[in-house]
């Protein structure tokens, strides 16, 4: 038989069965279909979660944080030890900690991620919005409009949910508009009112819950204000802190962890994402 002849014969087949052609017809395009959806929600997601774990953290820099004692799961009771406190300070380094720290070999600069509360935020809409925000050393954030928050100048990135919250219409509009930050004394519970410019609105993320970002200097300015009047054991001392590493070579990362790590009195490891829930604001 030749070719044109099963060609006509195969015509005249699907001619006569219309309905099983169809049908045919359409389950090839729905399969076709779903195929392509799920590779391209695959690739999108893969890319969104590349792209959020890509902007956590330089490859030169290692977090240190306080090693802290861990207790025995033993019921039984445990000799005391002085070397071992069971106080908050074990988990906070000090200034003097730091100091040893940058005199690491290999370690180019150390900065200390400050802690610092802030009461609220208020923008145009003159309504109080109870605000967590975190630091922005270390991580490049996703902006949707502007620039991250960085230096010393009082400036903030907002994300979306306190744009029309503040009062602005869109996250361009809200740009270079004063906000007000109020911090209170820890000691005192005597609140002041720092001035902030809004330099850029950051993206919904998976980094950091998408929080406010606030820049090192106004960070300062909140921790100068929570902690006035305390002893100064208590102010100089830090969670963790940044250090960057002068030639980032997987062996001298390594070789630099490993030195930090040697009196056991902190840990480091490199830079990874801190993941959290993405909360809209609440009104005071």
């Amino acid at each position: 038989m030749k070719l044109r002849d099963l060609i006509g014969t195969a015509a005249a087949s699907l001619w006569r069965n219309k309905g099983r052609t169809l049908l045919t017809v359409l389950a090839t395009l729905i399969g076709a279909f779903t195929i392509a959806l799920t590779l391209g929600i695959r690739v999108g997601v893969n890319s969104y979660i590349s792209k959020q774990v890509d902007n956590v953290g330089e490859k030169d820099q290692l977090m240190v944080y306080a090693d802290t004692p861990s207790g025995s799961a033993s019921d039984k009771p445990q000799k005391y030890d002085p070397a071992v406190s069971s106080t908050a300070s074990t988990q906070m380094l000090t200034t003097k900690q730091l100091n040893t720290i940058a005199k690491v070999k290999g370690v180019a600069k150390v900065t200390p991620m400050k802690s610092f509360t802030a009461e609220y935020i208020q923008g145009a809409s003159k309504q109080k919005y109870a605000i967590t925000a975190t630091d922005g050393q270390g991580t490049h954030v996703d902006m949707a409009q502007g620039l991250q928050a960085s230096g010393q100048a009082y400036t903030v990135d907002l994300n979306k949910a306190y744009v029309k919250a503040l009062g602005y219409s869109n996250a361009k509009a809200a740009l270079g508009h004063t906000v007000h930050i109020v911090a209170a004394n820890q000691a005192t519970n005597r609140r002041q009112v720092l001035r902030a410019k809004i330099v850029g609105v950051r993206n919904a993320s998976i980094v950091d819950g998408g929080q406010v970002v606030f820049s090192p200097g106004l960070i300062d300015a909140i921790n100068r204000v929570n902690n006035a009047g305390l002893p100064s054991s208590v102010k100089n001392q830090y969670y963790n802190v940044l250090a960057t590493v002068s030639h980032p070579t997987k062996r001298n990362l390594s070789r630099i962890q490993a030195a930090l790590t040697k009196k056991r009195e902190w840990r480091a490891r490199p830079l990874r994402m801190k993941w959290g829930p993405f909360t809209k604001p609440s009104t005071l």
